[in-house]
């Protein structure tokens, strides 16, 4: 293993560890914060550090690999099972220590500064989504519920209540989303149904309307359009040839198409006013 330099010997993990707190002071902050439970693991984790915003609709979670030996970095391949247990994951290191080109997509960077008393985003790291897993927070919980600056001085506290407050919303958020979901599919049944009935009435119009064209074409009657008035122009022109009986044929076979013109006319307007 690679000796550290005199630099590197100022900035160790427990300098890196309470600059994270410092930075998360108002969030749920924990150093060596696993990933579940110690007993019956087989694929546990060790975050450095671990830290969750306090927020009820968007609890942003990210976690830290910190490294001060070079070797240990390059050595490393337990970081990618940290991923799942985290919306951010962060390497952070002294300055220069991890190049920049060396951190994997997934992953973002922080350096400390040569003072050790700042941090500063060298890459951002990507935003995954996903909420804390039901492991992790029962670890968090139930072993080492920290906050702020006491996750530096491996200071532990009961704060459950916060945590019972976050799972009850959690859970209240998502039987809503399901309401809600129940109620859209619903009402979409129900159009899709009106529509389907719509159609059927539409379909039963039309197939009248191609009997009244063929009446009125073996009539003579029907010049290659389907204008009422212009049918009544043409009736009236040969009525005084016609027997009673057949004017009242076509009576009946213009009030026929004037009727599934005004339902077309209507259904037709419906549609282009609720939109697709």
């Amino acid at each position: 293993m690679a000796s550290k330099s005199a630099y590197q010997q100022k900035i160790d993990a427990g300098i890196i560890k309470g600059l994270l707190a410092k930075r998360h002071r108002d969030d749920v902050a924990l150093s060596e914060c696993k990933t579940g439970q110690t007993w019956g693991s087989s694929n546990l984790g060790i975050f450095d550090f671990w830290a969750m915003k306090k927020s009820y609709a968007h609890p942003l979670t990210v976690g830290y690999e910190i490294k001060v030996v070079r070797s240990d970095f390059l050595q490393d391949n337990k970081w990618p099972r940290y991923l799942p247990h985290c919306n951010q994951f962060y390497f952070v290191c002294p300055t220069g220590l991890i190049k920049l080109n060396e951190v994997p997509e997934t992953a973002g960077l922080m350096y400390i500064s040569k003072t050790g008393t700042r941090l500063f985003t060298k890459k951002k790291a990507p935003y995954r989504e996903g909420t804390p897993s039901s492991e992790i927070l029962t670890y968090i919980l139930f072993s080492r519920a920290k906050f702020g600056d006491q996750a530096a001085n491996n200071e532990t506290f009961d704060n459950r209540a916060f945590w019972a407050n976050w799972l009850e919303q959690r859970t209240l958020d998502r039987d809503f989303g399901w309401r809600v979901g129940k109620v859209l599919r619903q009402t979409i049944t129900k159009r899709i149904l009106a529509a389907e009935e719509t159609a059927k009435r539409q379909q039963a119009d039309i197939e009248r309307l191609e009997r009244v064209k063929v009446v009125l074409e073996d009539l003579g009657l029907y010049p290659g359009f389907a204008d009422a008035p212009q049918v009544r122009a043409r009736a009236e022109m040969m009525a005084t040839t016609m027997p009673p009986a057949l004017l009242r044929t076509l009576a009946d076979a213009e009030k026929s198409l004037v009727v599934c013109q005004a339902a077309i006319k209507k259904h037709t307007e419906g549609e282009a006013k609720d939109g697709p």
